[in-house]
C-alpha cells in the first residue's frame, strides 16, 4: 500500500472514531490458492460493497470498507500437530505453510510456499483495486 493511500486510511479511521464514519471489516479468515480464488474475492468484495451500501444508507453516515482478503494464506493453530487414526502430523497451517491433505508430505512446512503466496495476492487483488472501492470526503 502506498504512503498516501495510508494516510487516508487514517484520516478515514479517524472520521469513524469521531462517530462521522462507520467502519465495515470482513473477509474470509482463512483462504486457499486454489482456482476459485479469484472469484471468492470478487464475491466478497461484491458482498462488502452491498453491506456498505446499506449502512450508508441507514446510518447516513460513510462507510469505510477494509477487506481482509486475498492474503490470509497463513494462519497460527491451536496445536502444532494433528492425529488421525493414531497418526500424528504437523497441523494444517495454510498454504503458505504447508498443504491441506493428511500425509507426511504435504503436512511438512516448507519455507518456499512463502513465495507462492505473493502472486495469488496480485491475481486476485488486482481486478479489485482500492480504486473500485467508493471514496469517502473526509472532513479536516
Amino acid at each position: 500500500m502506498p504512503l498516501s493511500e495510508a494516510d487516508r486510511l487514517r484520516e478515514r479511521l479517524v472520521a469513524a472514531a469521531a462517530g462521522k464514519a462507520f467502519l465495515l471489516h470482513g473477509g474470509h479468515c482463512a483462504e486457499t490458492f486454489g482456482p476459485d480464488a479469484l472469484r471468492q474475492v470478487a464475491g466478497s468484495v461484491a458482498v462488502l460493497q452491498q453491506v456498505a451500501t446499506i449502512i450508508s444508507y441507514g446510518t447516513a453516515l460513510p462507510a469505510i470498507t477494509v477487506g481482509r482478503m486475498a492474503g490470509q494464506y497463513a494462519k497460527p493453530r491451536s496445536r502444532p500437530t494433528e492425529t488421525r487414526n493414531g497418526v500424528k502430523l504437523p497441523a494444517y497451517g495454510g498454504d503458505a505453510v504447508n498443504g491441506l491433505d493428511f500425509t507426511a508430505r504435504d503436512r511438512t512446512p516448507d519455507p518456499w510456499r512463502m513465495e507462492t503466496a505473493y502472486p495469488p495476492v496480485g491475481c486476485c487483488l488486482g481486478p479489485h483495486s482500492r480504486a473500485h472501492l467508493p471514496s469517502l470526503p473526509v472532513a479536516r
